[in-house]
């Protein structure tokens, strides 16, 4: 029920019982639903030391939605390069992008 709980929608649950005579009854429990957003970010960059002047440096950054709920509208701005663009920009909980 990963839509529940990116909605904050509370869980309710109903039992009944009946029998052949005429005895019914019911309960009803309510679950409320509070999942947290967290997000984790990694900067790597494809090499350990500058041995020229400019020499190239390619950095990866890997987003993790280390929370319980779906992550959307994910977007990374690097101050020196500006806006990396990612393979996905949703994630659902434990999933990982790069860009």
């Amino acid at each position: 029920m990963q839509s529940d709980i990116d909605a904050g929608l509370d869980i309710v649950n109903v039992a009944s019982v009946s029998s052949e005579e005429e005895a019914t009854d019911s309960a009803t429990e309510t679950v409320d639903v509070n999942g947290a957003a967290l997000v984790d970010i990694t900067k790597l960059a494809d090499v350990t030391q500058v041995t020229e002047a400019g020499q190239v440096i390619t950095y990866t950054y890997t987003i993790t939605n280390t929370g319980e709920v779906t992550l959307t509208g994910l977007a990374v701005n690097d101050d020196k390069l500006g806006a990396i663009t990612l393979a996905a920009t949703t994630l659902a909980p434990g999933a990982s992008t790069s860009g």
